[in-house]
């Protein structure tokens, strides 16, 4: 009988051992402390440094949405949305001048007083995003790309003062939507790029110069809203836009 009893749990542990093996080869492993989900994926080629030796420019305006009002429930009842800025890329250039190599690599993001900020910014791909909280309460901030379903990235936070690198964020070039689910006004942007064709709209107003000649999409983004048209850029010429959020 004791003979018998060693057998049976031989082919149990077997049987244990090939069912975990057949089952953990086709699942995915998620790491609970980083969040990836998905992987991003480009709308563009890489983008690749030329002599321009002919070159137009893209002028003009962005009209910002009425501000949000302040949330009437939640942690952030009664605080008004931070003002936010509006920055203006060229989504799908594929050739053009180098980047200022004077550029960043590390940026930094900051949940503090039921804002992120910066609301929106130019950050550069393959950089790295440093995420900082100031809020007492638990949280996670949640990174997703424009397309995506999921979060490519989601932030875990419990005490002000933390401080959270990352380089995932900033992976492949895309307009990336940030967002605390500790509060829908906790909400921000991050326009991710390899090249120097987006700007910082100033008092709505824009310039994009040295643009080879070609058809290109034009993006205007603030927290929370967005706009595109297409812009047709020629050598010698003042190309004008005018955008509205929505």
């Amino acid at each position: 009988m004791p003979h018998s009893r060693r057998h049976v749990t031989l082919w149990t542990c077997l049987a244990l051992v090939a069912c975990t093996g057949a089952g953990s080869e086709g699942s995915k492993t998620v790491d609970s402390a980083d969040g990836e989900l998905d992987v991003p994926r480009r709308k563009a080629p890489p983008y690749q440094v030329a002599p321009v030796s002919s070159s137009g420019s893209i002028t003009g305006t962005v009209t910002l949405p009425a501000p949000a009002a302040a949330p009437t429930s939640g942690p952030c009842a009664g605080k008004a949305p931070a003002s936010s800025g509006v920055v203006v890329y060229l989504e799908d250039i594929a050739r053009g001048r180098a980047p200022d190599a004077a550029r960043p690599r590390r940026y930094a993001l900051e949940a503090d007083d039921c804002t992120l900020s910066p609301a929106v910014s130019i950050v550069a791909a393959g950089g790295t995003l440093n995420v900082s909280n100031g809020l007492r309460a638990v949280h996670h901030v949640a990174f997703t790309y424009e397309g995506m379903k999921t979060p490519l990235v989601s932030v875990p936070f419990s005490d002000p003062g933390q401080l959270v690198p990352s380089e995932k964020v900033l992976s492949v070039p895309g307009l990336v939507d940030v967002r605390s689910d500790l509060d829908p006004a906790l909400r921000a942007r991050l326009v991710v790029v390899e090249h120097p064709y987006a700007v910082e709209a100033t008092n709505g107003k824009f310039l994009l110069d040295s643009v080879p000649p070609g058809t290109y999409t034009l993006v205007a983004v603030g927290a929370t809203g967005r706009a595109e048209t297409k812009v047709e850029v020629r050598a010698g010429a003042a190309t004008p836009v005018t955008l509205q959020l929505q």
